[in-house]
């Protein structure tokens, strides 16, 4: 995915917690990871659907990851590619932003959309003023 690790770099600078909370099981989910060389900046900080035991679009996963985090759902931001995982992250009552793309179904024109990874760079910056200004 362009932009991700210039993302990743970003919250890491900014000292602002992130996970991946997936469908798959995790051993999918961290192969996925560590082909994408992704898996040191997620090591310990992935979340499964088959750890709730309750897959998108219910909340549960959105909700766990959070707890698991230590954080409180008002205090997260839920990215997702799909519109199951946006309905898990609304129904959470997480502000949450779809990801899409041409082929894309949009879950709703009242949840926020990026195109790129990286729009996620200005936006986490406005979000963290609102949070802590």
């Amino acid at each position: 995915m362009p932009g991700v690790a210039s993302v990743l770099d970003h919250l890491e600078d900014l000292r602002i917690e992130y996970c991946v909370a997936g469908n798959a099981p995790i051993s999918q989910i961290t192969q996925s990871l560590k082909k994408a060389g992704l898996y040191e900046h997620f090591e310990g900080k992935v979340f499964s659907a088959f750890d709730t035991n309750s897959w998108k679009p219910e909340p549960d996963l959105v909700r766990y990851s959070a707890m698991m985090m230590g954080f409180k759902l008002e205090d997260c931001l839920y990215v997702d590619d799909t519109p199951k995982g946006i309905e898990a992250g609304v129904r959470a009552g997480v502000r949450s932003i779809q990801l899409v793309n041409e082929h894309s179904t949009l879950y709703s024109r009242k949840v926020a959309s990026i195109r790129y990874l990286t729009e996620l760079k200005s936006l986490i910056n406005v979000e963290s003023l609102r949070l802590y200004g």
